[in-house]
């Protein structure tokens, strides 16, 4: 799910934008308002979007550097926060825009037949073929793609997803433990693992611990 903040200082317009981005091509997206920016510093470094009132974005960037210049340089490794203006109304071609410029394998879009879901992949636990169609496992939701599994295995290609079994393809990084005919998630789940990808499964497993 994306985290995006809206700061300004006009009230209706920040309800407008955020009514508009929850609307628009069922991105799956977490919006906080603000109007202090006092309270969006103490939130910067968990936000995934920032999304500023066009007439304050000049004036709000210095402000904004210096919240990164005063960080600790560890708190921030690996972070990417795309930072950027905006006008009402809010367009479907503004989103899936701030959506794309994300980039990288750290969101992929999942479609659903109706629209799309932006998910950070490392919070995809698997997918799951259950009565020919691909169900989404994130730890808020289960929901039905329009994917099918061979779709999802290329959409996460650049990440450590795996197959236990004909039906499944799973995020190593949930993998708590294989034991046995078993896989055992952190979420508390057990996937099977079927004998013909056993072999390889524990294989992509351990290559992928090794990397830790």
């Amino acid at each position: 799910m994306l985290s995006v903040a809206l700061y300004g200082d006009k009230c209706e317009e920040l309800k407008a934008a955020k009514a508009a981005i929850l609307a628009i091509a069922h991105v799956s997206v977490q919006i906080d308002v603000f109007s202090d920016f006092a309270l969006l510093q103490k939130a910067f470094f968990t936000l995934d979007m920032l999304l500023i009132e066009n007439s304050l974005f000049y004036h709000v960037l210095p402000q904004i550097q210096g919240i990164i210049d005063s960080t600790d340089p560890q708190k921030a490794i690996g972070q990417k926060i795309i930072i950027t203006n905006y006008t009402t109304p809010i367009t479907k071609k503004q989103v899936d825009a701030w959506v794309d410029s994300l980039g990288g394998c750290e969101y992929v879009k999942i479609p659903t037949g109706i629209g799309f879901h932006a998910e950070r992949i490392h919070d995809i636990l698997y997918f799951e073929n259950k009565n020919r169609k691909v169900y989404v496992k994130t730890p808020a939701n289960f929901y039905k793609s329009s994917l099918s599994l061979r779709d999802a295995a290329k959409l996460t290609a650049c990440d450590s997803f795996a197959s236990p079994y004909v039906s499944f393809l799973v995020n190593l990084r949930w993998v708590e433990a294989v034991k046995g005919r078993d896989v055992a998630l952190k979420n508390g789940e057990t996937l099977p693992l079927s004998q013909k990808k056993a072999a390889s499964f524990r294989k992509h497993y351990r290559a992928y611990m090794s990397k830790l």
